[in-house]
């Protein structure tokens, strides 16, 4: 069972002044943090980091493990990388192969957009998007990143999920 929060930093504030008190786990200290995330905080040696806790905890479940590896190096870079949509995720460093994805994924969002709105998108613009879609795919080094960063777009589409700006690359989202 998770303390509320005025009697974790009543606990906190006591637990500092009187080192005999036994410390509870810190799935008790931060609700929603998961079980594993201790033992591997104690290993990092990072146990006692109330701030990276609190941040871990803010993150869902399925996405705790990447941010609290991301977080042990720089917390910062890791809240980014959980503030930015699921599928912009993989090209989050905005390397080079991250700029051709982007292109690929901008020149196929803006297909998919066209034909949603039907309007009649002739087929020689649809060639000439394929023939850039496919310029930039024989140029990229990690084509799995692609196939992910379109897995994520289109799970986002079909279910109605927030797709954050779609105008920029996560690369130029930092704060």
């Amino acid at each position: 069972m998770a303390l509320p929060p005025e009697v974790r930093d009543r606990f906190l504030e006591n637990f500092y002044k009187n080192k005999s008190v036994r410390f509870p786990s810190l799935a008790q200290l931060f609700p929603g943090l998961e079980g594993w995330v201790e033992a591997a905080l104690i290993q990092a040696g990072r146990e006692k980091d109330m701030a990276l806790c609190a941040a871990v905890a803010a993150v869902p479940a399925p996405d705790q493990r990447i941010f609290l590896n991301r977080a042990l190096i720089d917390l910062h870079e890791a809240q980014h990388w959980a503030s930015t949509p699921a599928w912009k995720r993989p090209i989050i460093a905005g390397d080079e192969d991250d700029e051709r994805i982007w292109r690929f994924v901008l020149a196929f969002r803006l297909i998919c957009e066209a034909l949603a709105m039907e309007r009649s998108v002739s087929l020689a613009s649809q060639g000439e998007g394929i023939v850039k879609m496919s310029g930039l795919l024989s140029h990229l080094t990690a084509p799995r990143r692609l196939a992910d960063v379109l897995y994520q777009y289109g799970r986002a589409v079909r279910d109605g999920l927030d797709l954050g700006d779609v105008t920029r690359p996560p690369w130029k989202e930092r704060p």
